[in-house]
This record gives C-alpha cells, structure tokens and sequence, in this order.
C-alpha cells in the first residue's frame, strides 16, 4: 500500500514513530525516571502512536484505492 504514487507510506509511518520516540526518549529521561519505569512507558506510547499511524495509513488506503 502507498506505491501507488511512487512513494512509501510505510517510510513515512517509520520517521514518524521513530521521530516520537526520540522525542518521549528526550522527555522521559530527563524527569530521571528508572529504567523499568522508562521502558514501560516508552512502550507504551510508541505503541499507541504507531497503531493510530496505522489507522490513520489503513483509512487513507482505503479512500485512494
């Protein structure tokens, strides 16, 4: 999906996550968080933001095809 253009959708729903992933690393460990506590959360949001991506990818491919 997302070829259709010539361009990858899933390219872009990678930077995205990775980009905010960076960005809650930044956060998290700046509040001096335990690693256990850190990685639960940075799990946990990442995850989040990248099943919404994949709606938000999933629903686009729908109206385009």
């Amino acid at each position: 999906m997302g070829y259709r253009f010539g361009t990858s959708w899933i390219l872009w729903f990678m930077l995205i996550w990775f980009v905010f992933g960076e960005i809650i690393t930044w956060v998290l460990l700046r509040r001096k968080w335990q690693w256990t506590t850190f990685w639960h959360k940075y799990w946990e949001w990442t995850g989040l933001v990248g099943a919404i991506l994949l709606l938000i990818i999933t629903i686009i491919g729908f109206f385009y095809h």
